[in-house]
């Protein structure tokens, strides 16, 4: 028997949706630069592919539907994906936030849409304050430490972009900013720092490139060790962490080898491999 619902339920009819976009005015209202109209679209379109919206997923789709591209809207790049209602391939970073914006790309490895590297390079190495870091009186717990992790790959992710678009200079003041700001003796250098690693090879900063490469595989190592050392009843509690690890040295290998680095290449192998049976991974 089905249940008698008496109250009112609110639905949609159709989960695609259409936003209008006015290419004079969300260039004039600077929603994008000038230099970027020939990537623009005409309607930004989405599907929400959920079977429920909670109020705000309502709150997003007002904004949408009301706003005309008259003031920006964005997310916080720590705001869960659950909320982004598939609009995210219209995101664009500016710098720990994602602005929608009637531009669609792909989504990347460490972020979602594309990077205004104009905007974002401008925030992060000139807006941006940093104190307090650099205080080894300052307490860093776990949740400081992992939005730390954010910045890093937002400082990684930008320099990859600006590699890409031939604005090495910049590329290079942007990873000498992150190191300068993080280093591994304030934030351990973690999966965030392989992308650091090809930019530096990409430049030419081989010295560099190894150095983090040694410090990288040596903290990895120390975590193996430790996943080693324990007893045989908490072998399954950690298979996450196991993973990256190996995944970590996989890429060391992959990267040191790219660039022809071939005895750092050899030693992080035989790690890699030495590490592998011990845990008992397959390296297929």
């Amino acid at each position: 028997m089905l249940p008698n619902y008496r109250e009112r339920v609110d639905h949609f009819p159709n989960k695609r949706f259409s936003i209008h976009v006015d290419s004079a005015e969300v260039i004039e209202n600077n929603t994008i630069r000038p230099e970027m109209a020939g990537n623009l679209v005409p309607s930004v379109k989405f599907e929400i592919n959920r079977r429920y919206l909670t109020k705000n997923h309502l709150m997003v789709l007002d904004f949408l539907a009301t706003n005309n591209w008259q003031r920006p809207i964005y997310y916080a790049i720590t705001v869960s994906s659950d909320n982004y209602l598939n609009l995210d391939s219209y995101f664009q970073v500016k710098g720990l936030a994602y602005r929608i914006v009637p531009l669609k790309s792909e989504d990347r490895v460490y972020y979602r849409g594309s990077i205004d590297t104009k905007t974002m390079y401008n925030n992060m190495i000139n807006k941006f304050k940093w104190g307090g870091i650099e205080n080894p009186d300052i307490y860093l717990d776990e949740n400081v430490l992992r939005m730390l992790s954010n910045f890093r790959n937002n400082f990684t992710s930008l320099s990859a972009v600006l590699i890409a678009e031939n604005k090495y200079d910049s590329a290079k003041v942007v990873l000498d900013k992150c190191l300068e700001i993080m280093p591994d003796s304030i934030v351990k250098f973690d999966v965030f720092n392989i992308s650091m690693i090809d930019g530096y090879y990409k430049l030419g900063e081989i010295e560099r490139a190894n150095q983090i490469t040694g410090i990288l595989s040596e903290n990895v190592y120390n975590d193996l060790d430790y996943y080693i050392s324990l007893q045989d009843k908490y072998n399954n509690c950690l298979l996450y962490e196991k993973r990256l690890a190996l995944h970590i040295l996989s890429e060391l290998v992959r990267i040191s080898k790219l660039y022809e680095q071939d005895e750092l290449t050899r030693q992080i192998e035989e790690k890699l491999h030495t590490y592998a049976l011990e845990l008992n991974f397959s390296r297929s």
